[in-house]
């Protein structure tokens, strides 16, 4: 019963986390466009800057991880995350604004899900699938915090008033969950998972570096981060364009979190059984269906609910699927750093949607950069399954 709280701790920590350091971004996206006189492109390019950041920290900090020190990284990347948070607030240039996004970058890779299914697969075994779940399913929630509530504060004192809530909330909440709950975990932990690691280390990383499958499920979850990081970032200005109603793309924009949870219900309802490369074949494609959906939400409601369905409920499904992917297909042995490895193009495929989106929307605009994501889901797909016939 103490680990079963403990985990849901950890969830809700993480539901926080995510909240603040990374769907507040786009939930303040346009209000940062309006206050600061800046592009969009320009604000954007923040988020990258984050996420390579996080990308090229996250092996590292996987390697501390495998050496026992997982609660400490956990708890000080929440508290680091959310003073550099809090300084944007103050901030008046863009160079300024950029190097704070790095810092919050670096807090990423140090407390968001990677390190944290990191954390629990080493602790917790063949135990860890189910704690991932419930990670993932509560975390789910995060963007249904940030849309509604970051842009309401925003509307109705500012959003600087906005972005010190949610720092407040990570450093006063978030990373006291990490080591209170984390330390629970660490006493239950059975022997053969002890909190330090022991023996040589690297074998079991370059037996994967070696494997194929290795190569297409890397290349495959960046090609659904690249999809998702695009639409999501973009989501309100695109339905703004389409003539949606402000009202309107905030209550899609903040389904979608519901629907992540109610994917990863469905997956643990009816899904267990089945292999989680097959599981992660129909959520790229679903993906690529959402898209589709998302293309003619100007014109039709039903197609603006399609998407909000498909895009929360498939994507959803990858945050689960991609450590127990990994771990099942390559081991557990050396996993912090084998899944940190995998997580560096997810991440710097994360790290240049936003950016790239902003390219895309002034080159082609967003109805031509969306049909392409739709496509690059699809290629996605077709990589995941290789990897199973592999």
């Amino acid at each position: 019963m103490a680990a079963r709280l403990a985990v849901l701790g950890l969830a809700l920590g993480q539901t926080l986390v995510w909240a603040a350091l990374y769907y507040l971004f786009p939930a303040l996206l346009l209000a940062w466009e309006e206050g600061f006189g800046w592009g969009r492109g320009e604000i954007a390019l923040a988020l990258t800057i984050a996420l390579l950041v996080s990308a090229g920290a996250t092996p590292l900090m996987g390697r501390v991880i495998d050496r026992g020190y997982g609660r400490l990284l956990l708890t000080l990347g929440a508290v680091n995350g959310a003073l550099a948070l809090s300084a944007v607030s103050q901030v008046e240039s863009l160079s300024a604004f950029y190097a704070l996004w790095a810092l919050i970058g670096l807090a990423m890779a140090a407390c968001l899900y990677e390190p944290c299914f990191a954390y629990l697969t080493r602790l917790r075994g063949a135990q860890a699938r189910t704690d991932i779940m419930t990670v993932t399913l509560i975390g789910g929630f995060a963007s249904t915090i940030s849309f509604p509530v970051g842009t309401g504060i925003a509307a109705a004192y500012g959003w600087q008033t906005s972005v010190a809530i949610f720092a407040a909330i990570a450093a006063g909440v978030a990373a006291p969950l990490f080591w209170l709950c984390g330390r629970v975990l660490e006493r239950k932990a059975p022997e053969t998972h002890a909190v330090m690691a022991s023996g040589r280390q690297g074998g079991a990383v370059r037996a994967a570096l070696a494997t194929p499958a290795f190569w297409m499920i890397g290349f495959a979850f960046s090609m659904m981060a690249l999809v998702h990081g695009v639409v999501i970032n973009h989501l309100l200005p695109f339905l703004a364009e389409r003539g949606v109603a402000e009202g309107t793309a905030v209550l899609a924009a903040s389904m979608i979190g519901p629907m992540q949870v109610a994917g990863r219900v469905a997956m643990i309802s009816v899904g267990r059984g089945l292999p989680a490369l097959a599981l992660a074949v129909l959520s790229f494609a679903g993906v690529a269906a959402a898209v589709l959906c998302l293309l003619g939400a100007g014109v039709s409601a039903l197609l603006l609910a399609g998407f909000v369905v498909l895009q929360g409920a498939c994507y959803g499904l990858t945050s689960i699927l991609r450590p127990v992917v990994i771990a099942e297909t390559l081991g557990r042995q050396d996993f912090g750093v084998i899944s940190g490895l995998l997580a560096m193009p997810y991440l710097a495929s994360a790290a240049i949607a936003p950016f790239a989106g902003a390219v895309a929307w002034g080159a082609v605009g967003y109805g031509g950069a969306f049909l392409a994501g739709a496509g690059l889901a699809v290629v996605g797909a077709v990589c995941i399954g290789l990897a199973r016939r592999r």
